[in-house]
């Protein structure tokens, strides 16, 4: 947890599904992004803690919520850049 931490304090736009977690880092002057495409279409790189994500090949077989922040309608993936960097985190 504190690795995430320290890791979304260098963030512009933050994302958490519960937004209340995002407070202390908002107040510092980052972004809340309503969706995980939101933060995807105005990043160069994405970090996603979610889960177990060793390797985005497996992906699928991840439980649903890790499917949904990346492949869902409102996921990461719909809204990343050309040549933007997901790295996923677990």
């Amino acid at each position: 947890m504190h690795c995430g931490k320290r890791l979304c304090s260098l963030c512009h736009f933050q994302y958490n599904r519960t937004l209340s977690k995002c407070d202390p880092l908002v107040a510092k002057g980052a972004k809340l992004a309503k969706s995980p495409i939101e933060v995807a279409q105005n990043s160069d790189i994405v970090f996603s803690i979610v889960g177990s994500s060793h390797s985005f090949l497996v992906i699928c077989s991840y439980p649903s919520d890790v499917r949904e922040i990346t492949l869902g309608e409102k996921g990461i993936l719909k809204g990343l850049k050309v040549m933007a960097v997901l790295a996923s985190y677990g």
